[in-house]
């Protein structure tokens, strides 16, 4: 991949990551009714949760395109 290629991906990511969302909602909601802390903590969990459920559509992903080469 080049730079020029991992850059624009870089800013697809960064610009769906910034949009608002149901999952701000549930973040300010938290954070009003909890304070800081509880607004931090699900930050936190969202971005983990986030993290996974991305990392496990890459591995279906790439596993389907290894098992079937035509779609390669």
């Amino acid at each position: 991949m080049t730079l020029i290629i991992f850059a624009q991906v870089f800013t697809v990511c960064l610009l769906g990551a910034i949009s608002p969302g149901p999952s701000l909602a549930v973040v300010l909601r938290n954070t009003i009714s909890g304070g800081r802390m509880q607004g931090v903590m699900t930050g936190i969990g969202h971005g983990l949760g986030f993290s996974i459920y991305a990392f496990i559509a890459v591995m279906g992903l790439s596993s389907l395109l290894f098992a079937n080469e035509d779609f390669f």
